[in-house]
């Protein structure tokens, strides 16, 4: 059975699309080490379990979304409720950004390591 020229002709626009994120996320790493590097940061893999909390951007970003969704999944939408949903938030970003040293001069670069590693 031969493909419909529909199914002909939207093979290529999705082959292109494909082509184009892979190759925008192979430059957003790219960036992001280079960031990264003039930080002077490593990721290399772990060496032990992140016992003390995420060490490195993309686990910060990532635990923090994953407090975050907990949060408004089980916070019912009442006045109080939502005050101590704002307090866990900032918590959660405290938790989970702990790593960053305020004092630092590297600690500038935080934003944009957080712009790519959406």
């Amino acid at each position: 059975m031969t493909p419909s020229p529909l199914a002909q002709f939207l093979k290529f626009p999705s082959a292109l699309i494909e082509t184009g994120l892979v190759t925008m996320g192979s430059a957003l790493k790219a960036a992001q080490r280079t960031v990264e590097m003039a930080m002077g940061q490593s990721n290399g893999p772990l060496k032990a379990p992140p016992v003390d909390g995420p060490g490195d951007i993309d686990a910060a970003v990532s635990e923090f979304m994953n407090r975050v969704a907990r949060i408004a999944r089980y916070t019912p939408l009442s006045g109080p409720e939502l005050a101590k949903a704002s307090r866990d938030i900032v918590e959660a970003a405290r938790r989970s950004f702990h790593y960053v040293d305020l004092k630092d001069p590297r600690s500038l670069g935080v934003p944009a390591q957080m712009a790519l590693s959406f």
